[in-house]
């Protein structure tokens, strides 16, 4: 295929350079090494073939791609790979929120202002558990608390499991999995939340806390992996493996001179991030870039 159509360049969106054929420049993209920092996460077989498909890449590729420096500095030192043939382009906002679904707030069962926002997939790395034990913790100490916690993602294996934890650790309605949501469902849910809560243990760049603080809320986040990158001076850092340094971080949401020196901070970040459009002028520079030595 890649012969009858003579392309000027291969772009591989998802790592793997499967149609690379020699002669043709190639650019790969790498999202995240979580297999080098949490093996235990993977089968045998998984980790095998992700490591094959960053070798390939890197092997393959005139310039590989990561959306963080993070990721990035992962990569030159767990890959046999040159530290220029290495660049990074973040992840812009690829979303505009024109759209809003008002009305799933009322479905959901919350009130505006009364919920904390988590949206992930239930997947091990995202530490849903911590996360439960942290709510348990501030309603404890706050009995008064109407504090909830909302938790989006397409329902997996571990939902059913996650939903029995949370129902042993808190109040019946404390946590709302809501499921796989509409764009216009998670706006509104964006736009009505107390904070977006972030407690993952690994991200290679973490899109909603950009999307969180272009929508003007407060972000509570892990100060692990690329996330502090991200939200720079605009969040409220924790360890994502202490429930309590979680529970003290909802707290803080109380003091609101802070929260809003926050929100402030966190729209002027997420301009200075840009917008997918500039995402995309950074790609077209770079595939100029490698386009040019063929041209020449």
């Amino acid at each position: 295929m890649t012969e009858e159509l003579r392309p000027d360049l291969l772009l591989c969106p998802f790592t793997v350079p499967y149609f690379w054929r020699p002669g043709v420049p190639c650019v790969s993209i790498v999202y995240d090494l979580q297999d080098v920092t949490y093996p235990e996460f993977f089968t045998a077989e998984q980790r095998l073939n992700r490591q094959r498909h960053i070798a390939d890449a890197c092997a393959r590729s005139a310039r590989v791609v990561c959306i963080s420096d993070y990721v990035r500095g992962t990569l030159l030192a767990s890959a046999d790979v040159r530290s220029e043939q290495v660049v990074t382009i973040r992840l812009g906002l690829l979303d505009d929120f024109r759209t809003s679904d008002t009305e799933v707030c009322e479905k959901l069962g919350v009130d505006p202002g009364d919920f904390l926002l988590y949206p992930a997939n239930y997947w091990q790395h995202k530490n849903h558990l911590t996360l439960f034990q942290a709510l348990r913790i501030h309603r404890q100490r706050y009995p008064a608390s109407r504090l909830k916690l909302v938790c989006t993602g397409a329902p997996n294996a571990r939902t059913r499991t996650l939903q029995t934890e949370a129902a042993s650790m808190l109040p019946s309605g404390a946590v709302i999995f809501a499921g796989y949501l509409s764009r216009a469902e998670l706006h509104a849910l964006f736009d009505s939340c107390r904070a977006l809560i972030y407690p993952s243990l690994y991200e290679g760049f973490g899109l909603p806390i950009l999307e969180a603080m272009a929508r003007a809320r407060p972000v509570l986040c892990s100060n692990v992996t690329s996330l502090s990158e991200v939200a720079g001076d605009a969040a409220i850092y924790f360890d994502p493996n202490d429930a309590e340094q979680i529970a003290v971080a909802i707290t803080a949401l109380d003091d609101e001179t802070r929260i809003a020196g926050l929100v402030e901070r966190g729209l002027r970040r997420a301009a200075a991030l840009g917008t997918g459009r500039d995402m995309a002028q950074r790609y077209l520079a770079l595939f100029q870039q490698v386009m040019a030595p063929a041209a020449a």
